[in-house]
């Protein structure tokens, strides 16, 4: 018979990043980057690793073309790597969880003019792996005080959420 026992999960990251300050030059960015681990004690099946490496870098630069003008593109790469504990035998890597990669680019132009605010933008996602394709969404958005009361506005967005392991559990 199986006896009792405890499932333990270990969690754990670490990141580094630059950004500019506000108006301090031609253009303003951020970058970050760091490693996300998961791991788990006991196997749960036959088509779950052992652990979850997570390379994720997030950023975004952008410039004023005018007052009330902006451009910009933000981006997050995530590269995934999964492992198997030393000594056994899963099926993980035939039933899906590949290592594999997700880069995500959001290009936008924003006008921002007293009450009128408006965003136009795309979310276009490419994921290398895993059968992994390219995938546009939109990201617009438009918002428009009429009073000091009341708000009109009407946004469409989408894009890709990560389906990590870590995210799962």
């Amino acid at each position: 018979g199986h006896g009792s026992f405890s499932q333990r999960f270990m969690s754990g990251q670490g990141y580094v990043g630059i950004a500019s300050r506000q108006g301090q030059c031609p253009i303003d960015f951020a970058v970050q980057t760091g490693i996300q681990l998961f791991g788990i004690q006991h196997d749960q099946g036959e088509w779950v690793p052992s652990s979850e490496t997570k390379v994720h870098t997030v950023g975004w630069v952008a410039a004023d073309l005018a007052e009330d003008q902006r451009v910009g593109i933000g981006f997050a790469l995530d590269n995934l790597f999964y492992s198997e504990k030393e000594g056994e035998k899963s099926n993980a890597q035939e039933r899906g969880l590949k290592d594999y990669s997700l880069l995500q680019l959001n290009p936008y132009y924003t006008y921002e003019n007293g009450g009128l605010k408006a965003r136009l933008g795309a979310h276009v996602d490419t994921q290398m792996g895993n059968d992994g394709g390219l995938k546009v969404a939109p990201d617009v958005a438009l918002d428009y005080t009429f009073s000091t009361s009341y708000t009109f506005y009407v946004h469409a967005g989408g894009g890709t959420t990560l389906n990590d392991y870590r995210r799962l559990n």
